[in-house]
């Protein structure tokens, strides 16, 4: 068995459905279907790197994807 400190992908992707999950709870209104919410998606730590290299695309630093979950 491995063990180690440091969060792998997987732990990153938990950590940010978590988040998501906890977001649309926050700004959904009760009774409102959750479609209707909007987030962004921008990597932890990715924003400064998406506006230094415009024309790039912008791998998560934690997860190595491009793409929301």
């Amino acid at each position: 068995m491995d063990f180690t400190l440091r969060p792998r992908a997987k732990d990153y992707l938990a950590e940010g459905k978590q988040r998501i999950l906890e977001a649309i709870a926050a700004i959904v209104p009760p009774g409102a279907r959750a479609r209707a919410a909007f987030l962004s998606g921008h990597p932890d730590r990715g924003i400064l790197p998406m506006l230094e290299h415009p024309d790039q695309v912008i791998r998560s630093p934690g997860t190595g994807r491009i793409a929301v979950p």
